[in-house]
């Protein structure tokens, strides 16, 4: 067989070339589509999970001229009846309630008795379906106390040229709670002493049936 001499030249200029044809590259395979996490189903003419509360503000006193627990709507009476072994109180009288629908948070607003504005903050979502009987969680429950318009007033009034800069006044937060609660219970969330004395304020939520 007869050889070819190259050139060095000639050689130097192929040697890039050769260089560029790589094999084909092996094809890789194509990334595991990740798996959906499965869905709370909805009940039959549902579009998702949604359900009616009614949140309750009961005033609770020490002393008389009030209604008794046996006086208040059913289900807030019942609730109140179970824990009456741990209230020291003589009366109680619905200030005011609220009904909302959500399906995983509400923040309905209602008047304590003294006319003061509160907030119920709810998060919460579907726990289970044990025997046909829908049931909640609610991650998280707060009642805070908004600024009265006094107030704000008195802030706006103090916010003048030559004074000090306030901080805007916060929401006060009353209680806070997590707790799970079934269709068609009515829970005390808890309470709070109004101004600091004896008398409080209940709050009871009921999953509406």
């Amino acid at each position: 067989m007869k050889r070819i001499a190259l050139a060095p030249a000639v050689l130097a200029a192929l040697l890039p070339l050769a260089a560029a044809v790589t094999p084909p590259a092996l094809a890789q395979p194509a990334p595991e589509a990740p798996r959906a996490e499965p869905r709370a189903t909805p009940w039959p003419g549902e579009t998702g999970v949604s359900q009616l509360f009614h949140v309750t503000l009961v005033a609770a006193s020490k002393a008389g001229g009030g209604s008794a627990a046996g006086n208040l709507p059913k289900g807030v009476a019942k609730a109140l009846d179970d824990i009456k072994d741990f209230l020291p109180y003589q009366s109680y009288r619905v200030v005011d309630s609220a009904l909302v629908r959500a399906s995983s948070e509400a923040h309905p607003r209602l008047k304590g008795p003294d006319g003061t504005i509160y907030t119920a903050d709810m998060v919460f979502r579907e726990a289970s379906q044990a025997g046909g009987v829908r049931s909640f969680l609610v991650e998280h429950f707060e009642l805070s106390k908004m600024p009265r318009i006094e107030d704000l007033e008195r802030m706006l009034d103090d916010d003048r040229p030559g004074r000090p800069a306030l901080a805007p006044l916060a929401p006060e937060p009353n209680l806070t709670a997590s707790f799970r609660i079934a269709k068609g219970e009515t829970v005390v969330v808890g309470s709070s002493r109004l101004d600091g004395g004896d008398d409080a304020l209940i709050v009871l939520l009921t999953a509406v049936p």
